[in-house]
């Protein structure tokens, strides 16, 4: 492993994002990029907030990419990280201006579907027979809409999550001529062959970290925080590989988000938006997954998953008990609620996070 190499793209990527950071947020500002999503207006702390741009991940999205378009362009291990982050990005860019400047929408039910079987002609008769099935599975996350009911709704995002989870995994099982890509890897050596279930497996992993990292966007520094954590994590199991261009990647990720980060801690100057959570949920993943070690994802980044499944937890008990778990989901939000100071949520997260790190770091080279 080349280590001034490692060392020059982590701070070329780190200068790049401080040198195109005063245009991007100047533009932000300019333009009052900013939009406080209703359902924290109960929370006194957020509400002392002064108006704060979003889409602040466009920083480190366009440095990693520059970066490694010019420094580290490997087509079996950096090309679908990339095409990864610039995929997702582009889904929370989508997200992210809807959610400012778009119109409320409303989402069709079944229930309208049959009420234009009856009433409308012909046509659209079919069309409302034909969109049954789509209504259907949008139903089944009516719960995690928003109150704005302006940026894309859950299934939205969940059908484009799976888009993205499905590149991951053809590029993985399918087109990298990867040695042992049926076997499950476990620590102290162990493995699961598992054949084809490696294809739902890394879907879902892909999938759920996604969600995961993006709900865990919401405090100040505290995602970019926990991101440089895992990346850090996995850039480390890389180089005990001699997996050079990943580990250069990870490298190139940490450096950017160290830049963001400085203008993004509290009082943040910018917020990552949609378009940052996503794209790193996204990547972190694909890397994971490269690595070979995707199960180390549910330790490394064991607070991304604690954030979704307390959301998870609260959305379906008021579908079916009619009653909250938390006052206000995800738990990083209800810990604000009960009285934490944001600070001391995030510097605690990052310490959890770092100690998950170094135990994801032991275990891959058991």
């Amino acid at each position: 492993m080349n280590y001034d190499r490692l060392l020059f793209i982590f701070l070329f990527s780190m200068s790049f994002t401080f040198a195109i950071s005063p245009f991007v947020i100047g533009f932000l500002y300019k333009y009052k990029v900013w939009k406080q999503r209703d359902e924290l207006k109960i929370i006194e702390n957020q509400m002392k907030k002064k108006p704060t741009p979003r889409m602040g991940g466009i920083l480190f999205i366009a440095a990693v990419f520059f970066t490694t378009i010019f420094f580290n362009w490997n087509r079996q291990y950096t090309y679908v990280p990339v095409g990864v982050m610039m995929m997702a990005g582009a889904l929370g860019i989508t997200d992210d201006f809807l959610l400012i400047f778009g119109r409320e929408r409303t989402v069709a039910t079944v229930k309208d579907s049959f009420r234009g079987i009856v009433h409308d002609g012909l046509v659209r008769k079919i069309g409302h027979v034909m969109l049954i099935p789509w209504r259907a599975y949008a139903s089944l996350f009516s719960g995690f809409n928003s109150s704005e009911g302006k940026e894309l709704f859950p299934h939205e995002r969940i059908f484009i999550y799976l888009v993205i989870s499905c590149m991951v995994m053809w590029w993985f099982y399918f087109k990298l001529n990867f040695p042992g890509k049926d076997i499950l890897w476990l620590p102290f050596g162990f493995s699961l062959t598992i054949g084809a279930l490696m294809i739902p497996f890394i879907i879902l992993t892909v999938f759920t970290t996604t969600i995961a990292v993006a709900l865990t966007d919401g405090l100040d520094g505290l995602l970019a925080n926990l991101a440089i954590a895992a990346f850090g994590g996995f850039g480390l199991i890389a180089i005990t590989q001699n997996a050079v261009p990943l580990a250069l990647f990870c490298a190139t990720m940490i450096g950017a988000l160290f830049a963001y980060l400085y203008f993004n801690i509290k009082p943040a100057r910018i917020w990552m938006g949609e378009v940052g959570s996503v794209a790193l949920g996204a990547t972190l993943a694909t890397v994971a997954v490269l690595l070979n070690r995707p199960i180390l994802l549910y330790v490394i980044g064991l607070l991304f998953f604690i954030d979704f499944m307390s959301t998870f937890l609260q959305v379906y008990s008021v579908k079916i008990f009619h009653r909250r778990l938390f006052p206000i989901a995800p738990i990083h939000h209800y810990f604000e609620k009960i009285g934490w100071d944001e600070s001391k949520i995030v510097i605690r997260a990052a310490i959890i996070a770092w100690t998950l790190t170094f135990v994801g770091v032991w275990l891959s080279s058991k």
